[in-house]
């Protein structure tokens, strides 16, 4: 069990959204904010096409926020 949960740790080191989000350029870590992230120009790109997706399928199952 013991090594499960260490593999398990490593993964989620590998998928961690800070290194992820530096290493592909979609956000930076403020350092006065207390690490608040901000979304450069490739996020926010990223999270407008997310949103729009989203709301496409919550139309298309009946939801109309």
């Amino acid at each position: 069990m013991l090594d499960e949960y260490l593999s398990m740790l490593e993964q989620a080191k590998a998928r961690d959204h800070r290194k992820i989000g530096k290493t592909w350029s979609f956000s930076l870590f403020s350092e006065s904010w207390s690490g608040a992230p901000l979304m450069v120009t490739k996020g926010a790109m990223l999270r407008e096409r997310l949103e729009n997706f989203l709301r496409k399928i919550q139309v298309q199952y009946g939801y109309y926020p």
